[in-house]
């Protein structure tokens, strides 16, 4: 992840990057998240995990309290796992911040 925001010239937009290297662990692991918030200074209810895999992005947010948006363009699995929110569109991220 880190080497494709560099090779896009997105890597000044992001304060924090937790990668695998990281951690060891991949989502759905809880750590990477962990990792996030401690290295940041803030609490899970501070937070807003967006992904677009409610398996993958969601559960580990979810395990730590932090309130999580599936973002539905680009979603195609089916899941149990609900997301607090769900976007169609990146613009409806406003409604919810």
């Amino acid at each position: 992840a880190w080497l494709r925001l560099c090779a896009l010239k997105l890597d000044d937009f992001f304060d924090l990057v937790i990668t695998y290297d990281d951690t060891g662990e991949l989502k759905p692991s809880s750590l990477p998240f962990q990792k996030a918030l401690e290295q940041l200074n803030l609490k899970p209810e501070e937070c807003l995990m967006v992904g677009d895999n409610s398996e993958r992005d969601i559960k580990g947010a979810q395990a730590l309290g932090i309130k999580t948006v599936l973002a539905k363009y680009g979603a195609t699995q089916k899941s149990t796992t609900k997301a607090d929110y769900e976007i169609n569109k990146i613009e409806d991220l406003l409604k919810i911040i």
